[in-house]
């Protein structure tokens, strides 16, 4: 028996639904998606002088940490031209905005200043015109910095997190770690004034961002292990990723170590206080402690009880 042309009716809407809700589909995927807005960065007051704090509002920028510094030569050659060793950090919001002090020292390079931010990982960065008045002018190079000197470079040999036991870690408090750094400098000059960043990923927001931390000097072909106290901030429980660069080079170097902290000796410590809490409560609340006759058969006196 063959359906009548109720059904074949219905057939035709079904497909034409069906057109229709793929035509939709292949709309919303073709249609252009808005291009990400650049990192925004605005310097205020718009003119300063050296060990004068000025103050950096970011704008769009992506959550995590983000350093700024006084860069002269435009920061053309990066964090080459900039006063890195005074670097300020901060931990932008999922909002993308927030503001950062920033005190004023001699950059590596004269003017024209710019105030240069630049994420952990490097991969986003952006400027602000500064005019810093008692920093002379000098003629911009668009080169590498250090040529006459050969080029600063360092090598990362290898980026590890080494565990730090403590008894607020084993319970889900903050997590001791140390980051140790095995840096080479392939050069035939030493290297001074370098900056390591840290962004100790999903818990940047627990303690703010970590300060800069200034690298040790590196002698000429010399080979260095470098230790950093890293805080992951409470509760710490799961697997973090520590994000670090550093500055002070020709291009930055950057790495990522990983972590994890799990306080497996919480389920061990959480039934015992339970069980003291209600041990106590049982001893309490046991007869004859509270309402007992007195001495000489008087009644009990709710006063003296209480």
């Amino acid at each position: 028996m063959t359906g009548g042309p109720d059904t074949g009716a219905r057939r035709h809407r079904r497909a034409g639904r069906g057109l229709a809700g793929l035509a939709v589909l292949v709309a919303a995927l073709a249609w252009p998606t808005p291009a990400r807005a650049d990192p925004a960065v605005t310097v205020t007051p718009a003119a300063a002088r050296l060990d004068q704090t000025v103050t950096v509002e970011l704008t769009g920028w992506p959550p995590g940490v983000v350093t700024v510094a006084l860069c002269g030569n435009e920061a053309r050659q990066g964090s080459a031209d900039c006063a890195v060793a005074t670097a300020a950090a901060a931990t932008v919001p999922d909002a993308g905005t927030t503001r950062v002090p920033l005190r004023l020292t001699p950059p590596p390079a004269g003017c024209p200043c710019v105030v240069r931010a630049v994420t952990a990982t490097g991969d986003r960065a952006g400027a602000a015109a500064l005019a810093v008045v008692d920093v002379p002018d000098s003629a911009t190079v668009s080169g590498p910095a250090g040529q006459a000197d050969g080029p600063r470079t360092v090598e990362l040999v290898a980026a590890r997190l080494d565990e730090r036991w403590t008894l607020p870690g084993l319970l889900g408090g903050p997590a001791e770690r140390t980051l140790r750094l095995d840096l080479r400098n392939p050069s035939g000059t030493p290297l001074r004034d370098l900056v390591l960043t840290l962004d100790l990923g999903r818990a940047a927001g627990t303690g703010g961002a970590p300060p800069p931390v200034p690298v040790p000097d590196l002698a000429a072909g010399e080979r260095r292990v470098v230790e950093v106290p890293v805080t992951i901030g409470a509760p710490a429980v799961g697997r973090y990723p520590v994000t670090g660069r550093i500055d002070g080079l020709d291009a930055p170097v950057t790495f990522t170590a990983h972590t994890s902290s799990w306080p497996w000796l919480l389920p061990v410590v959480l039934p015992l206080v339970v069980c003291g809490v209600v041990l106590a409560r049982r001893l309490r609340a046991r007869p004859g402690r509270r309402g007992a006759a007195r001495p000489g058969g008087a009644e009990p006196d709710p006063a003296y009880d209480a």
